[in-house]
């Protein structure tokens, strides 16, 4: 890999920064190398525009990637490395909102019935956790605290550590569950499987399911918009969400575990079937 990536690498591991976050980005900026045909630290603007303008990319990565060039190209200037820096006016991203398309309660409910245990328990810390990929990818026996109610996330997104609000029928689940990794590696023994993979396994479910034009994801906008739906407070919704958005009423309100717990209590009832509907599948 190229020097420069690599030195940069050790840069954010000092700046305290996630792991992961440094491989994706030694990825992506290996991936601007090959692109352009030349060292990295000689990239010029036009190099960069042209990377950037590639069919296939949504505006939302295009806009992160534009934040990634113009950081480590700041960081190849402050260095000394380079006396420009290309990425400094990068044309600006606009990016579209998308209008909310969450999966429905019937949708769901469909998913369940096509899948196995594994990719069953995996919708449902979906749902009635808004649990991430990655985080529900890692979970452990030892998360589920059933005397409190709560599931411990060590280890989530931005590395923040949290602690969710447990549903009832993911807590009857935990009874059945192992104590170690919930979904293990097969690739890698003794860790467990990735975000990347749980969001592939239930990316082909969802389209035997009929779900095509749904995400893994959007079981997480489900959660949220069935509790708005439910009459729950959007204060109280964002917590349970993990939203860093809305800073300034979270400068006040700090909701409790009771607040959170009856929340996620007053989603819409899943019927969780014993065996596959293979007609559905």
């Amino acid at each position: 890999m190229n020097t420069f990536i690599v030195e940069w690498s050790h840069h954010q591991a000092a700046a305290n920064l996630r792991p992961r976050t440094i491989k994706e980005r030694a990825i992506i900026l290996a991936s601007l190398e090959r692109h352009v045909g030349k060292p990295i630290e000689q990239a010029g603007r036009r190099d960069l525009i042209l990377w950037l303008a590639r069919e296939g990319l949504s505006g939302t990565t295009r806009q992160n990637y534009r934040s990634l060039l113009y950081r480590f190209y700041t960081w190849l200037q402050d260095e000394g490395y380079r006396p420009d820096n290309p990425a400094a006016r990068l044309p600006k991203v606009h990016v579209v909102a998308p209008t909310p398309d969450p999966v429905t309660t019937d949708g769901i409910q469909r998913l369940l019935g096509c899948v196995y245990r594994p990719a069953r328990v995996k919708i449902l810390l979906y749902a009635l956790a808004g649990m991430r990929a990655s985080e529900l990818a890692a979970i452990r026996g030892e998360h589920i605290d059933l005397e409190r109610k709560t599931i411990h996330v060590p280890d989530g997104k931005g590395g923040k550590e949290a602690w969710l609000p447990l549903h009832p029928v993911i807590g009857e689940i935990s009874r059945d569950m192992p104590a170690g990794y919930w979904f293990p590696s097969t690739r890698a023994p003794g860790g467990h499987v990735t975000g990347a993979s749980v969001s592939h396994v239930l990316s082909l479910a969802m389209r035997r399911a009929g779900l095509t034009r749904h995400r893994p994801h959007q079981l997480r906008a489900w959660f949220a918009t069935e509790m708005l739906r439910g009459g729950v407070d959007s204060a109280i919704v964002q917590a349970c969400m993990r939203h860093s958005s809305a800073d300034t009423l979270k400068r006040y309100a700090l909701p409790s575990e009771a607040q959170t717990l009856a929340a996620v209590t007053a989603l819409p009832t899943l019927h969780v079937p014993d065996r596959v509907d293979r007609r559905a599948a």
